[in-house]
């Protein structure tokens, strides 16, 4: 396994364990991270990204990833599959979605989520999760 899947792997199991300590663990502290659901949307360092996903998952019951294909070299991962995900009141929603991990050693140096929430508010500037 490459390095950016192995990096790829702890994200997508850090993000669907909630885990917080992970997901800083394997941030840098010029870690950039695209996440569009949320605000701001690029997220730079430890201390952003870790703010937003504690918000991320204050705001949702879960979260899973559901990786269907991936492919990599040592510093690149792409993979593609589902964003599923609950809200607190219950609303449940699966995305077509896709992601790309740059990896920097044993950190992400770049990570860039992809999906089509069109149907989910094509016209707000607030955050969909």
């Amino acid at each position: 396994m490459t390095t950016a899947s192995r990096m790829l792997q702890a994200y997508l199991s850090a993000l669907t364990a909630r885990d917080l300590s992970a997901i800083e663990k394997i941030s840098a502290s010029g870690s950039l991270m695209e996440i569009p659901f949320i605000k701001p949307n690029r997220l730079v360092g430890n201390n952003e990204i870790v703010k937003a996903h504690r918000e991320m998952f204050a705001n949702l019951a879960e979260i899973d990833f559901e990786l269907l294909d991936s492919s990599a070299d040592n510093n690149h991962a792409i993979g593609h599959g589902r964003l599923n995900y609950v809200r607190n009141g219950g609303d449940r929603n699966s995305l077509p979605a896709a992601i790309v991990i740059q990896a920097a050693g044993d950190s992400l140096a770049r990570m860039t989520l992809y999906c089509d929430a069109r149907n989910l508010r094509p016209w707000s500037d607030k955050s969909i999760m």
